[in-house]
């Protein structure tokens, strides 16, 4: 007895395959396998143990709040690197210029 996530690449829904019924929310995300996936494991208790549909459709609507509400990851800053590596091979220059300078 589990939960099995059926799909058709676009819409994916949760059923159990013992009783082979469906349940919880339908996900229309770019990956709705994955995000179903992903409230499973979300959840304090196994997504089979809500018998109360509406509480499993308010803490889908908690997840899905808390997913959107992360800050994605920033963008590298290729710049701040390039300044950070200018500024590490100038003092290496420097540090080789007092060298060659105090072999003379």
């Amino acid at each position: 007895m589990s939960v099995q996530i059926i799909s058709d690449g676009t819409n994916a829904a949760m059923f159990c395959d013992t009783s082979d019924w469906a349940f919880g929310p339908v996900s229309y995300a770019d990956d709705p396998e994955e995000e179903l996936q992903d409230f499973c494991g979300w959840l304090p208790r196994s997504v089979r143990s809500y018998a109360d549909q509406s509480e499993l459709e308010s803490l889908w609507h908690q997840f899905r709040d808390e997913r959107d509400a992360k800050p994605d990851e920033p963008e590298h800053d290729q710049r701040a690197e390039d300044i950070q590596l200018d500024d590490a091979n100038r003092a290496r220059d420097s540090q080789l210029g007092r060298r060659v300078d105090e072999r003379a």
